[in-house]
């Protein structure tokens, strides 16, 4: 009997402490406030871009979205560090309070005949400016129950 406990106490630390080849699963503590946004070139709207919000006080934590034919965007967090491709539905609505670089990209159809597997995106139709960490930023701020932070990023096609 001494063993037998001894055994499955073994196992139960074992599981716990993680035999597995499993990833670590980290959650960032906090709340998420509701963020919108629209995203225009030259006044029109910018349909199909990928909005990344990428946040400077939470090492980084990234808030997305994607423009519909408005060039309107509402921004999801992902949570879980290690699982950042988990589908966008999976993803909480909002993002963090805190100070953000904002990364606009709108990529074209991949290359014809590319092998590049189903993540393979083409050219960016935007100019390259916006697709770095530093040329858009901007400040996700807590208020009121109906309070929310929409940002408008009129994008010049000027490089």
């Amino acid at each position: 009997m001494r063993y037998g406990t001894l055994g499955l106490l073994g196992f139960g630390l074992a599981t716990a402490l993680g035999c597995e080849a499993r990833p670590t699963v980290v959650y960032v503590t906090g709340y998420l406030v509701p963020v919108t946004g629209n995203v225009t070139m030259d006044g029109s709207p910018v349909e199909g871009a990928k909005v990344t919000f990428v946040n400077r006080d939470l090492e980084g934590r990234l808030a997305f979205g994607m423009t519909d034919a408005e060039g309107r965007f509402i921004l999801r967090t992902y949570l879980r560090q290690d699982e950042p491709g988990l589908p966008p539905k999976e993803q909480p609505e909002g993002a963090f309070p805190g100070q953000y670089d904002v990364v606009i990209v709108k990529h074209g159809p991949p290359p014809q005949g590319s092998h590049i597997g189903p993540f393979a995106e083409g050219e960016n139709l935007l100019p390259e400016k916006y697709s770095y960490v530093g040329s858009l930023e901007a400040r996700v701020t807590e208020g009121e129950p109906n309070h929310f932070n929409h940002f408008v990023f009129n994008l010049d096609a000027d490089p």
